[in-house]
């Protein structure tokens, strides 16, 4: 076979699959433990470029064997079990797109819309990205025909850049989302940090690992849905969006944000 031949060829369906089931493992094979990760991030000099900023990777080994999670021997990938292969959910994948532009945010009702199409079952990529460009098409021609005849180009750019999120992040035929294999950091999403501090679990002193947000968090401002902005240093009270009493110190995020 003649190199030429061989880099013409279009991979097959099934190597394609051994190819991103290598990926998936990869990140729990190759990172079994915390010295594992420290072989880079020990580099003082470590860094990444996050939106235009510069951003540290370093860790201070003795500052995490100080903190609780260093005491109680966790390794970094009991959190950070997603090193690479991040597969993001959709409504994480869509606030950074419209905040980019790449989503038009004037467009009415374009999140939750997104969202709900992104977040649907399909048996191939084909399908789904026929759906989504199917479902935008039929909202706003039925519901705001308005935006069909005043911003037609810019709801077509924004179901393409939705059809790329959904490509490059959703592989139906795979069975791998963010749903397959999610993300521990956070709890939005996923259970997260909430399976340990969910008020069940116990150290080994009896101390109960509590789900209240002001041990982790410090909430400095937030813009209430009535448009009420409220800051404080010293913290403010979270205040869910939505009238939920208190059930959301209850139940976990991700039982209401699947997506």
């Amino acid at each position: 076979m003649t190199l030429s031949k061989l880099t013409s060829r279009r991979p097959s369906f099934w190597s394609l699959g051994i190819l991103i089931f290598l990926g998936l493992i990869a990140g729990t094979a190759l990172a079994q433990d915390a010295s594992d990760c420290l072989d880079c991030h020990e580099d003082e000099d470590l860094t990444k470029n996050v939106d235009g900023r510069v951003v540290s990777l370093f860790l201070d080994i003795e500052k995490f064997e100080a903190s609780i999670h260093g005491q109680e021997d966790m390794d970094c990938i009991d959190c950070h079990n997603r090193p690479t292969h991040h597969y993001n959910p959709p409504a994480k994948l869509v606030n950074k797109a419209m905040a980019l532009g790449n989503i038009d945010p004037s467009l009415p009702g374009i999140k939750g819309l997104v969202v709900e199409l992104m977040s649907d079952d399909y048996g191939s990529t084909a399908e789904a990205l026929a759906g989504i460009e199917t479902g935008m098409f039929e909202f706003y021609d039925e519901g705001h025909p308005e935006i069909m005849a005043k911003k037609l180009p810019d709801l077509e750019r924004s179901i393409a850049s939705v059809k790329q999120l959904f490509s490059t992040n959703i592989f139906p035929e795979m069975k791998v989302s963010w749903r397959d294999f999610p993300d521990h950091i956070g709890h939005l999403t996923t259970p997260g940090c909430f399976r340990c501090h969910d008020g069940n679990h116990e150290t080994d002193e009896g101390e109960v690992l509590s789900r209240d947000c002001n041990i982790c968090h410090t909430i400095v401002a937030q813009e209430r849905k009535d448009g009420a902005r409220f800051v404080s240093l010293d913290a403010v009270e979270y205040v869910h969006p939505e009238d939920i009493d208190e059930e959301w110190k209850e139940t976990n995020c991700s039982d209401c944000h699947e997506g």
